[in-house]
């Protein structure tokens, strides 16, 4: 079937004389070549001030009792995502380890927290990347 099928499409030719999958494949090569031009989508690099002071930001806001959606109608708008936020866990304290390291679009920051669990707590050191464009991103890595 496949064997026919080219075989029509090289016969059949149009007013130029050139085959059908000729102009085909030049098509395919042209768009191809087409989707690697221009920058449409650069990564903007991190500013690491920023985006620690946002993380800090938001941390004391969760310690305070704010919820993730808090800062989505501030300015800066601040989009934040940690599941045991989610799950309506407290942050009884924080800690973020080091400067973090500024790579590409995001700041990667060690944060130890101290969670609220029933009658006690208990403390667990996860990852968080913030970015700093075109807005503010607060996202705690889920996946190590």
């Amino acid at each position: 079937m496949m064997s026919s099928l080219s075989s029509s499409l090289v016969a059949k030719a149009d007013e130029r004389g050139a085959p059908l999958f000729v102009r085909w494949l030049l098509s395919l090569l042209l768009l191809f070549v087409c989707a690697g031009c221009g920058s449409s989508h650069a990564l903007h690099p991190v500013a690491p001030d920023t985006a620690r002071k946002s993380l800090e930001t938001v941390l004391e806001g969760w310690k305070a009792g704010k919820s993730p959606d808090a800062w989505r109608g501030e300015k800066p708008e601040i989009v934040v995502q940690d599941v045991d936020w989610s799950m309506g866990k407290k942050l009884v304290a924080y800690e973020i380890v080091g400067e973090g390291k500024a790579v590409d679009a995001n700041l990667h920051c060690d944060v130890k927290l101290e969670l609220a669990e029933g009658a006690g707590t208990t403390f667990r050191t996860v990852h968080y990347l913030v970015g700093t464009s075109p807005v503010i991103t607060v996202f705690r890595q889920i996946v190590p």
